[in-house]
């Protein structure tokens, strides 16, 4: 029983700091929960307060409207909580930059990209559904878009430097094919809608989108025909 004892008294009680990190994380938990069973408008600020077993003016103190709530879910599936990392400054994200194969480079940003996709994309459309009718989900929406196609032009900045575009695709517009092809509405067409498993949707988007915006490959340009013409018409893997 002394042991016991002993044990509990060498325990550091949780420092203010810790403690407001952990009720932060328990609500945006809660209403990552909440936004996906009840949509944004269905979800009041009491509900989140609820399961996350806070009085509501908790919510309302650390997150001061909904819509500030809704960016905060978005942004921890996108970019996580205990340690937040842009995808620009992830150990893949670097080795892209070193990889001399622009194909290489979007099907890898794709792979790797898309891990974010699969955990963001519910919340996403959540505010893309609810934008229309509340200023603070279309601030949040607006913001969110913004960021991703910023980041994607990034991307697409890189890869004009190490291979053509295809047709009259110049940066602006082949922004514009990646941001609408590696979108949380394409991924949820395919896995909710069609019933592809993200793993089957995953590697469609990585061979679809070189194609779409690189210059076909050619002998000429070091990859011989018959290669891709193998890769295009190989069978797909069951959903």
């Amino acid at each position: 029983m002394s042991r016991v004892k002993d044990a509990d008294a060498e325990r550091t009680p949780p420092t203010r700091r810790e403690r407001a990190k952990a009720t932060r994380a328990a609500i945006i938990s809660a209403a990552t929960t909440e936004f996906a069973a009840n949509g944004y408008q269905g979800t009041t600020m009491s509900m989140i307060a609820a399961r996350a077993g806070v009085a509501v003016q908790t919510v309302h103190f650390v997150f001061h409207t909904k819509g500030e709530l809704l960016t905060a879910t978005v942004s921890v599936a996108v970019l996580g909580d205990e340690a937040p990392i842009p995808p620009e400054r992830t150990e893949w994200f670097r080795a892209l930059l070193e990889e001399p194969d622009p194909y290489a480079v979007l099907a890898g940003f794709v792979r790797h990209g898309g891990a974010i996709l699969v955990r963001a994309s519910a919340m996403n459309e959540v505010a893309r559904s609810a934008a229309p009718a509340d200023p603070d989900a279309a601030a949040a929406f607006e913001q969110l878009e913004r960021l991703r196609a910023e980041g994607y032009r990034t991307v697409v900045e890189h890869v004009a430097t190490k291979g053509a575009f295809r047709g009259a695709l110049d940066v602006d517009s082949a922004t514009d094919v990646l941001v609408t092809l590696l979108s949380p509405r394409t991924y949820l067409s395919l896995t909710v809608d069609r019933g592809w498993s993200a793993d089957r949707a995953l590697e469609w988007l990585a061979d679809t989108v070189p194609l779409a915006i690189l210059q076909p490959r050619t002998a000429a340009n070091g990859v011989e025909p018959q290669v891709e013409h193998a890769r295009a018409t190989a069978p797909r893997r069951s959903p």
